[in-house]
């Protein structure tokens, strides 16, 4: 029964045919592109009133503008830095725990990753 399975292979051995076979993997999809919430930039806009508030506005508005997160199947990317020439990525098996906090009312949070 066996010589007949190989007889339809022409020839050639299963573990031959294995290691020539194709693997295909699903296309990535994209869940999230683009800036932080906007929501963050709330409190810093309130703050503006006061001499000091001026600072971490500007740092907010820095950041909406020079901060893209990608978040996609397999892999979390970040860029940030002026033109978006640092860029961190990861893949979803280096993550070795994550722990999320909500803020403005579950409009944005934050999220930690521990990688292995």
């Amino acid at each position: 029964m066996l010589d007949e399975l190989d007889d339809e292979d022409d020839g050639k051995p299963a573990a031959k045919k294995a290691a020539e076979a194709k693997v295909e993997l699903e296309p990535e999809v994209v869940f999230y592109e683009g800036p932080p919430a906007k929501s963050e930039m709330i409190a810093p806009a309130l703050s503006v009133f006061t001499v000091i508030g001026v600072i971490p506005f500007s740092a907010a508005l820095i950041r909406q503008a020079w901060v893209r997160y990608t978040v996609t199947s397999r892999r979390i990317r970040v860029q940030s830095g002026y033109q978006g020439q640092d860029e961190t990525e990861l893949v979803y098996s280096d993550i070795k725990s994550m722990k999320f906090a909500w803020r403005n009312f579950g409009a944005a949070g934050d999220i930690v990753l521990e990688l292995r």
